[in-house]
């Protein structure tokens, strides 16, 4: 592929080869910008140092994943490896226990619940 492009660059005579030169730089500008926009826009996940705990209470929304039959610890290191998760509800009232990865907590939809921990990243 590389060669044919190459032969067809250099049979290329007169007034177009300007023309193609200037499509060709259009061209590269173009992709380098969304390239750059493309790394700008890559989401990464960050690593919650802080936590705040609440006993007993559960945010029944804003859920991204379950994982079941986690300890505590590698629920939390769940979080921090998963992209947007601000918190975790942990069951540990069921068998096997149940994690759940938060993507929103909304402080509006909360009950009390015997069963449940909550840590939210701050």
């Amino acid at each position: 592929m590389r060669s044919s492009f190459r032969h067809w660059i250099l049979s290329i005579k007169g007034e177009k080869l300007p023309t193609i030169v200037a499509i060709w730089l259009y061209f590269m500008h173009n992709m380098r910008q969304s390239f750059r926009h493309w790394i700008l826009s890559i989401k990464v996940p960050r690593s919650c140092a802080n936590w705040i705990f609440e006993n007993y209470i559960n945010y029944p929304t804003g859920d991204i994943a379950e994982l079941d039959g986690l300890t505590l610890t590698e629920c939390r290191q769940w979080c921090n490896l998963t992209v947007n998760c601000v918190g975790i509800s942990y069951v540990f009232g069921y068998s096997p226990v149940e994690c759940w990865i938060k993507e929103t907590i909304d402080f509006a939809d909360v009950y009390n619940d015997p069963d449940k921990l909550v840590y939210r990243c701050y």
